[in-house]
């Protein structure tokens, strides 16, 4: 069978079936596991000559359905010019304030608590960082409320004795 060059072209090449993802993200679900798991499908992607964003920017609007897909249609064009734009209006738009706020929260009270493991509590503090990936929390920030939170209040407390 022969085949034409623009058939041979496209079968040289990885493409992305969005018909045969179930990734769709519908209002109601987490946006963040929905962009960690676009993120997922992405990595399978390769495209010569497009980098990763213009591929997340071209596919993610076949992630969406519904209401979503209609907020990202209603966007004026030309508004996202990136891939961190993009996310920004979608988690903004998508992920309410008051979440956004009660995560931030109770990220800066984790505390670990005395007898447990470190692990234990390493994991629910990232747990509660990725759970709200656009928490606004400076990082430096971070890691300050991270080593006063840890167990370590009291070396903490005692480097600014003079």
């Amino acid at each position: 069978m022969h085949h034409s060059s623009s058939q041979h072209q496209f079968q040289d090449q990885e493409w992305y079936n969005p018909s045969s993802s179930n990734i769709l993200w519908k209002i109601g679900r987490d946006p963040h596991i929905h962009i960690k798991e676009f993120f997922a499908v992405c990595t399978t992607i390769t495209n010569r000559g497009e980098n990763d964003e213009e591929i997340h920017l071209r596919l993610f609007p076949f992630s969406l359905k519904d209401k979503a897909k209609e907020w990202l249609y209603s966007l004026p064009s030309g508004s996202i010019t990136s891939w961190v734009d993009l996310t920004a209006k979608f988690l903004s738009k998508l992920f309410p304030a008051h979440c956004t706020n009660k995560i931030r929260k109770e990220i800066m009270g984790v505390q670990q608590l005395d007898g447990e493991p470190f692990h234990e509590y390493w994991e629910c503090y990232q747990r509660l960082l990725n759970s709200c990936l656009h928490h606004g929390i400076d990082q430096h920030y971070l890691g300050q409320n991270y080593n006063y939170n840890c167990g370590q209040q009291d070396e903490y407390l005692h480097c600014c004795d003079f």
